[in-house]
């Protein structure tokens, strides 16, 4: 099937273009350069009539050549000429060759040219335009333009796609005709054709139905593919784990808490799963701070107790090194041996952990990624627990899950989602959520500020260090640029360098992992007092002597990061301080309201409902939301009421059991495919 086959089978595609390709579409699937889709398009249509022109707009006029004056030193090569109405038109080149420019514009000619152009003295002024045409070859039509890459021209990849749209094959039908019927669905190849040969601006639209048909198909598969992980981790037979709880009696006590109502409700729902003959397929969600690892600790316990081991999956060695030290405070006392594998764990250390792992000496394997490895076996494993679970894919999660037999399988966000929306988007996981938090931990007091002010925070840090607290300072998210991110946090800690010798240190994502972890080991000691930081520090640090917490240029961050970012203070018996910096001359209203939300509150699910209401979906339901799937063509905010329909389809199609669900299932194989839910069980155990 050629839609399946490598972006490298494609002619003229060489090993450097297909790994830039690759790298841009993540991918190397001829499926995932197809569904790399424009984000707009460039009318290119002929008109003489520039009094509307905004400057570097795109304009294509028929002119006529009237002389070329040859650049020296450093000024442009320059051809004049006029318009069909006899304007002025000037066109600058750099370093551009004269023979190849007299070639392509000739003296006493007429050509259509095409590109950004302004308005200069009452001349029409190209510069490095992007399209001569012969008069009589040029014909009116969109071009898209796709989201680019460095060392890509988009011309280049332009072509690419073209071929690659030549290559599609006839496909399966996999889709209910009656959903088709529904939504006036195109086929899925008339889709892709039309969304990348446009004959409108509308063709690309979230409200296209050419788009409206992909989501849908992104949307179907990923409910299918998480509904038969649940069908492959769970099975009927009587391999429930039973356990006494005496070791969680004995965790109760050592803790220098009481777990809340709703921690403990929440442990007696995954206690019920772990004891029944079906497996666990759980998602446990909950707000900042709510206690949710304490709850998976205790559902480890009950496994362990069993006779079983567990897997804790996390996405950053940062996080992982953390885990591993809270569950060992606790776990040591129990005589339970945790252990930690990440990239960084290497040689004779490795290879001692994954003998006593295989050996069933070691009860608790704390990981990232590394998890899912081939060489990591245990000898029974049980329960896979999985925090940030949207940043790990769903066949990752199964790579882990199938280390062990029936194992059950518990999620974790921190990112509150409201019920409805997770039920939907999460197939047919069963889904916890903890809305309170422990007794005595104090709201924290947020208050947003113009950064022109920060001479005034400055003088506050001084106070808090004083009485021995530490500081947060977020740099600003510059999503067009990490390298500008990197300079703003460079500058920033230069200035509090000097303000505060000694006690300031950075990290940021392009660290090493053994850096980082180091840095934030400093500051969990105390060796560090101010720690300036990109958002590497959104998820799972835990300082419990962080009090203040400063995040510049606030109106860049999306809601659920700040209030991600603000959990990171005030996890201890002191209350924390959140200051939201942000620009008077760049904040809009809509800014400035969606701050006041976090100002007015600390219920991350109020707080996620009440960005819903001012912004109609696009950031809480938008797919660049912490906590939620990311999708490359679906948006849950204009596409909601697909993803209803396609949860609906896919229970559907791996419940009934008659000749139209079983070709339609066997057609999906293919969609998974395209989508990249590949998976080496495919569809077993499915009947």
């Amino acid at each position: 099937m050629k839609i399946l086959s490598k972006i490298n089978s494609i002619l003229g595609v060489g090993p450097s273009l297909n790994k830039t390709i690759s790298k841009l579409v993540s991918g190397d699937q001829v499926s995932d350069l197809l569904l790399h889709l424009p984000n707009t398009v460039i009318k290119r249509a002929l008109t003489d009539d520039y009094s509307d022109l905004v400057a570097n707009q795109i304009v294509t006029t028929k002119i006529l050549i009237v002389s070329h004056k040859e650049s020296y030193n450093r000024s442009p090569y320059v051809v004049n000429a006029i318009n069909s109405l006899g304007c002025e038109v000037s066109i600058s080149y750099f370093n551009s060759r004269k023979y190849s420019l007299k070639s392509l514009l000739p003296e006493g000619q007429a050509r259509i040219i095409s590109g950004k152009a302004t308005i200069y003295k009452d001349k029409l002024n190209f510069i490095n335009p992007d399209r001569i045409y012969e008069v009589e070859s040029f014909k009116s039509y969109l071009e898209p333009v796709y989201p680019m890459t460095k060392g890509l021209f988009p011309a280049t990849y332009r072509k690419i796609v073209s071929k690659a749209i030549n290559l599609l094959d006839c496909l399966p039908e996999w889709q209910d005709k009656d959903v088709v019927e529904k939504f006036k669905f195109p086929k899925f190849n008339e889709a892709l054709e039309r969304v990348h040969n446009p004959k409108s601006a509308e063709d690309i639209t979230h409200d296209s139905n050419f788009i409206r048909r992909l989501a849908y198909d992104e949307m179907l598969a990923m409910q299918l593919a998480l509904r038969v992980a649940k069908v492959n981790v769970t099975n009927d037979d009587d391999s429930s784990l039973v356990a006494k709880n005496i070791l969680t009696e004995k965790l109760l006590r050592i803790l220098p808490f009481e777990l809340t109502k709703a921690q403990t409700e929440a442990v007696s729902q995954i206690q019920n799963d772990l004891i029944s003959k079906s497996k666990m397929t759980r998602l446990l969600q909950g707000d900042v701070g709510c206690g949710k690892t304490i709850v998976a600790a205790l559902a480890i316990l009950h496994v362990i107790e069993a006779g079983k081991q567990a897997a804790f999956m996390v996405p950053t060695g940062v996080l992982a090194k953390q885990h591993e030290s809270f569950f060992n405070e606790y776990f040591s006392q129990l005589n339970i041996e945790v252990a930690i594998i990440t990239a960084a764990v290497k040689g004779k250390k490795r290879k001692e952990i994954l003998r006593r792992l295989e050996n069933g000496e070691i009860k608790l394997l704390i990981g990232t990624h590394a998890l899912i490895y081939d060489a990591i076996n245990f000898k029974n494993l049980a329960l896979v627990v999985i925090d940030e679970q949207h940043r790990f894919g769903v066949e990752q999660r199964l790579n882990l899950v199938e280390k062990g037999e029936n194992t059950n399988f518990l999620l974790m966000t921190a990112t509150p989602i409201p019920r409805t929306l997770a039920l939907s988007l999460y197939g047919d996981l069963d889904v916890t959520t903890i809305m309170q938090k422990p007794e005595g931990r104090k709201d924290i007091t947020t208050r947003i500020i113009s950064k022109d002010r920060v001479p005034e925070i400055i003088m506050a840090i001084k106070g808090a260090l004083q009485k021995g607290e530490k500081i947060y300072w977020v740099c600003p998210l510059i999503e067009e640029s990490e390298l500008l991110s990197l300079t703003n946090l460079e500058d920033r800690y230069k200035e509090f360098s000097l303000i505060f010798p000694n006690q300031v240190g950075f990290v940021h994502g392009k660290m090493k992992q053994d850096e980082k972890t180091d840095i934030l080991e400093d500051f969990t000691a105390g060796k560090i007092k101010i720690l300036i930081s990109t958002t590497v520090i959104e998820v799972g640090v835990n300082v419990v002597d962080a009090t203040i917490m400063v995040i510049e240029h606030a109106e860049n961050f999306g809601l659920a990061q700040l209030h991600q970012l603000r959990g990171r203070v005030g996890r201890g018996i002191k209350a924390g301080k959140c200051i939201l910096l942000y620009d008077k001359g760049l904040i809009s209203k809509t800014s400035l309201n969606r701050l006041s939300v976090m100002r007015d509150s600390n219920d991350g699910f109020k707080i996620a409902e009440e960005d819903l209401k001012i912004r109609g979906g696009g950031e809480v339901l938008g797919t660049k939301q912490s906590g939620l799937p990311e999708f490359k063509i679906a948006s849950l905010s204009a596409h909601y009421d697909l993803l209803k329909t396609a949860n609906q389809d896919a229970k559907y199609l791996l419940e009934a059991n008659n000749e139209e669900s079983k070709k339609r299932l066997k057609n999906a194989e293919t969609l998974l495919k395209i989508f990249g839910y590949e998976y080496k069980f495919k569809f077993k155990n499915l009947g």
